[in-house]
């Protein structure tokens, strides 16, 4: 077949497989008999279909080659066989019209390639076959290796001076993301054209260039090197000490920080980015970060100034010309303290203006100019990012004081004494300890903090403590010498509660002795149960008898020395503090049963607050939570409740606009409270908050009462955006 076929070339077929109009194929034997014989695409435009007679028939091939073609009332083809296109493809190659299409670089062959097809007297026997372009057109072979393989990197080339080219030009990109200034990079053409000057016209594809680099290289190494000066477009050439104005580090008095660059508006990276290993984030104050890098200083400063009232910024207009004098002023005077301190000061020595600080309106400043905090865990995966360090803070807290612990116990070199002294000490020792019910007698002094430098260089601080667990005490390290003051208090009066007894049996004696309200009283506790009710006495009495003591006790001797001086006190206190607690416990329920039952519609409001207020005030732990030393506040509390409930009737309409008032501003320290920490709820400034607001219902609806101090709404909003 093979043979007769070169002679026959011009009666070669394949069959045609188009649809029939209105329709997929036929499906049934009567359906093809009644489409007639399939119909063969000829030479030059001929059709034929294969006589009734042959094997072929009945199973048409694709190709097929004829040794006779007779007309009668079609044309038919006799004397068929069967072929394959490969043959065609090789016995006519001299004939056979060839075209190519979609030239393209594949990495994978590492070279130009393209769709070839081929025709024979108008059949197609060549479709879709992909080639290599390099013989057919070896110019755009050439520049498309050039464009993808040596400028676009869409090559796994192992050649130094390619690497060498590409790292060069991603820290030449970069400048683009530091100076916030689009352009300054040679663009894909220039590349282009910088690389088609190196390499010689023969330069095709992978192949080719490896034949070629690898004798130039010996002779000329830096025939392919591309410099920074030709990566840089324009005046880009010209920047100056890119480094100094938009610096690659930060350096503080605790660490140096990474800093990277973004440039792209509206995303949350936007701008500069500090790179904040997490273990020392415990400390890091962010008001460090507000000056910005020299290069975005001016442009900070005059959104600053752009951003103060019109009564202030008419005294600075121009503001451009003097935001250029304020950091002039800024870069000669150097001043310590926070920028925005060292700002005011320069705005008052070159204008004469005062700025108040509130004035200083951060949040009108755009996005790429507040810094960015990237934390990184231990790993050095981002863990968190965003512009508030507090937020940021507590989000990674628990990884935080994992990290900080792992650093400081065991983790590196100890520095001795305080975190600010220098000097070196051998490995620091795992102070951490649990299950505590007494000071352990080998942890000696606990210091107040432990500096270390990591194996990496790192330096980090920790602040041991004593914490709290509940039904016991333990030593754990902190990120924070204010987490720390938190928490080494509570640990050391959970470590004197242990050591002291309960005094439950003084209490149930002195019970008897007392009158039926008091022993109904003290049985009506909301804790459940006397020695519940007990205990928390206990934990009030030994909070206050410690006092300011318990922060500053380190050592055995210290706890000893507390313990000495509480024991004694304990008992007498217990039972005077009991007394109080009875008295206000009587008094709730006294206001509880007013606010029981059915309710006139006039003053639901102000019965439903007191409900919640009652609530608040008398709860198991309540005698803790106040302190001892509050107990008669509770009482005059309570007695301002049925005060006012007594009054309620006919006074609905004042009592209703004073609620109001009550309820709006403890819906405002609710959500500022939970705003914070849960470490920082207890503190002292946050409670203060609530008694003010005790002590405002005493003054709105018993004033004769009196209050322990002045107090108003306005005195406790001026707390609240402190406290915020």
């Amino acid at each position: 077949h093979q043979a007769v076929l070169s002679g026959l070339l011009s009666q070669i077929g394949y069959k045609d497989v188009r649809e029939p109009k209105g329709g997929a194929a036929p499906a049934g034997k009567k359906e093809a008999r009644r489409r007639g014989p399939a119909e063969f695409l000829g030479a030059r435009g001929t059709r034929f279909a294969i006589v009734s007679g042959s094997a072929l028939s009945k199973k048409p091939p694709a190709w097929v080659v004829s040794g006779e073609l007779v007309e009668t009332n079609r044309l038919w083809a006799r004397t068929c066989a069967r072929i394959d296109p490969v043959w065609v493809e090789r016995a006519g190659a001299h004939l056979m019209v060839r075209t190519y299409s979609e030239p393209r670089w594949e990495a994978k062959r590492a070279a130009a390639v393209a769709t070839e097809r081929a025709t024979l007297f108008g059949l197609p026997v060549i479709t879709g076959r992909t080639v290599d372009y390099a013989r057919i057109d070896p110019e755009v072979s050439r520049e498309l290796f050039i464009r993808h393989a040596l400028v676009g990197g869409e090559w796994s080339s192992d050649h130094e001076v390619i690497t060498a080219n590409r790292e060069r030009l991603a820290r030449v990109a970069e400048l683009e993301d530091r100076t916030r200034r689009r352009g300054l990079v040679a663009d894909e053409e220039t590349l282009l054209a910088l690389y088609e000057a190196r390499v010689p016209a023969d330069i095709v594809d992978a192949r080719t260039f490896e034949r070629w680099w690898r004798t130039t290289r010996r002779d000329h190494p830096d025939a392919l090197t591309i410099t920074e000066g030709e990566l840089l477009a324009g005046d880009g050439g010209s920047l100056g000490d890119v480094d100094a104005q938009f610096p690659t580090s930060w350096t503080t008095q605790s660490a140096t920080f990474d800093v990277s660059y973004r440039f792209s508006p509206g995303d949350a990276d936007d701008g500069v980015t500090i790179h904040v290993p997490v273990a020392v984030l415990g400390d890091l104050d962010a008001a460090g970060f507000e000056a910005q890098v020299p290069g975005l200083r001016l442009e900070l400063v005059t959104a600053l100034l752009r951003a103060l009232p019109k009564p202030l910024r008419v005294q600075l207009v121009p503001v451009p010309d003097t935001a250029r004098s304020v950091v002039a002023h800024l870069e000669a005077a150097r001043a310590s303290g926070s920028f925005l301190e060292a700002l005011t000061a320069a705005v008052r020595a070159v204008r004469g203006v005062d700025v108040p600080a509130p004035a200083w309106a951060w949040d009108k400043v755009p996005a790429h100019l507040r810094t960015t905090f990237a934390i990184q865990g231990d790993d050095g995966s981002v863990i968190a990012r965003g512009t508030d360090l507090a937020a940021l803070r507590e989000q990674v807290r628990p990884q935080l004081r994992a990290s900080v612990a792992r650093a400081v116990s065991g983790g590196g070199r100890a520095e001795n004494g305080p975190a600010a002294q220098a000097g070196g000490a051998p490995q620091v020792a795992d102070l951490r300890r649990s299950a505590l019910t007494t000071w352990p007698e080998d942890l000696g002094p606990l210091p107040e903090d432990v500096a270390v430098t990591t194996t990496d260089g790192r330096r980090v601080v920790g602040y041991p403590a004593l914490a709290d667990e509940g039904e016991s005490a333990g030593v754990t390290v902190l990120e924070s010498a204010e987490a720390a003051a938190r928490s080494h208090p509570r640990g050391v009066l959970r470590l004197l509660r242990l050591a002291l007894p309960t005094p439950v049996r003084d209490v149930l004696e002195a019970s008897e002795n007392a009158d039926p309200v008091a022993r109904l009283a003290l049985a009506r506790a909301p804790h459940g149960s006397v020695a519940a009710l007990v205990a928390d006495i206990t934990d009030a009495v030994v909070a206050e008898l410690a006092g300011e003591q318990a922060g500053s006790v380190r050592d055995r001797a210290a706890f000893d020395a507390v313990l000495a001086r509480v024991r004694p006190q304990l008992v007498p206190a217990v039972l005077a503090a009991t007394r109080t607690a009875t008295r206000v416990i009587a008094a709730a329920a006294d206001a509880q049963r007013s606010v029981d039952g059915p309710t006139d519609l006039r003053v639901l409001a102000a019965v439903t607050d007191v409900r919640a207020q009652l609530a608040a005030l008398v709860r198991p732990g309540f005698v803790a939570a106040a302190g001892s030393a509050r107990l008669p506040d509770l009482l005059r509390y309570l007695a301002a409740i049925t005060r006012r409930l007594g009054a309620l009737p006919a006074d609905a309409t004042r009592d209703r606009d004073r609620t109001g008032v009550v309820q709006r501003l403890a819906a405002d320290i609710d959500a500022a409270v939970a705003s914070l920490a849960p470490d920082r709820r207890a503190d002292p400034d946050v409670t203060a908050l609530r008694w003010q607001l005790e002590e405002l219902r005493v003054s709105l609806f018993a004033q004769t009462l009196g209050t322990s101090g002045p107090v108003s709404e306005k005195r406790i909003r001026k707390a609240l955006a402190a406290l915020r």
